[in-house]
């Protein structure tokens, strides 16, 4: 009787084993199909990227390229007429650079090198070094540009990154507003709101859960109008919630566009605020 016990414990012992290695060979299988999933993403990604690279980036240097040798070689019959290239190779260098500066941010946030190189500054300042930038696109375009600043409103924060973000808001409303661009600074609950509005392109409601995803562009399609690499937005959501705060937008019902970037004033929220990471999976290179 003991040895029927016995045998019937071990063929139980091994049904056991036995079927805990099949549950471990199955969560091995999942877990490869899933490692096998995201490097398809991952080279997927890859791909679009470097597809948007060759084409937006290609682009404007190849325009760059063209006009100058057009300046250089062509007998004008006026300075203005020079004077209309030279605005055009102005913008195309600005969108340029735009586009490296959003391509190498993406990259050093990927690879954890999201420190943030503080100082204190005047957030108005800055929106109008910004603004004074696109000063020639501004009046060949005929836009209407309307600031509300509070008062003088020093900020602590990464000046450089803090540049980027509005230089990606102020190009976006360049390029999709029809003819007004609205600008608002104010102080709320211990926090900076910077409201960008411009009057023209209305985000589709189904794209409103993505717009702040990686290579999505706001006018996207073959067909699309305008040059972007789809980072601008995901760049500007990482910064800002890399300082502690966020970025949303309300768009639609014949309204117009609005971007609202909230940052906090007091260091304290932002000298404790953890790292902030683009999506898992996010691959440049």
């Amino acid at each position: 009787m003991e040895k029927n016990l016995s045998d019937a414990n071990i063929i139980d012992e091994i049904k056991k084993r036995f079927d805990e290695k099949n549950e471990l060979i199955s969560k091995l299988k999942n877990d490869l199909q899933t490692t096998k999933e995201k490097l398809f993403d991952s080279e997927h990604i890859k791909t679009k990227f470097l597809s948007i690279i060759r084409n937006e980036l290609k682009n404007p240097v190849s325009a760059i390229s063209g006009l100058s040798k057009l300046v250089a070689q062509k007998d004008f019959n006026s300075f203005e007429e020079v004077k209309t290239i030279l605005h055009t190779i102005q913008a195309e260098s600005l969108r340029f650079s735009l586009q490296l500066d959003n391509i190498l941010t993406a990259a050093s946030f990927e690879g954890g090198e999201n420190y943030n190189f503080l100082s204190l500054f005047d957030i108005n300042e800055l929106i109008e070094e910004v603004v004074d930038s696109y000063s020639d696109e501004i009046k060949s375009r005929d836009k209407k540009i309307e600031t509300d600043f509070f008062k003088p409103l020093k900020i602590y924060a990464d000046k450089e990154k803090i540049k980027l973000v509005l230089k990606n808001l102020f190009d976006n409303c360049i390029k999709f507003s029809e003819e007004n661009i609205k600008i608002k600074v104010f102080e709320k609950n211990k926090k900076v709101i910077l409201s960008f509005f411009n009057d023209g392109y209305e985000i589709n409601k189904k794209n409103h859960n993505s717009i702040f995803q990686r290579f999505h562009p706001l006018d996207s399609g073959l067909s699309r109008k305008h040059c972007g690499t789809g980072l601008g937005l995901c760049v500007c959501a990482a910064i800002a919630e890399n300082h502690g705060g966020k970025i949303d937008f309300s768009s639609g019902n014949g309204k117009g566009t609005v971007f609202d970037v909230e940052l906090p004033l007091n260091t304290d929220e932002l000298q404790n605020n953890g790292e902030a990471d683009f999506e898992e999976g996010f691959v440049i290179l």
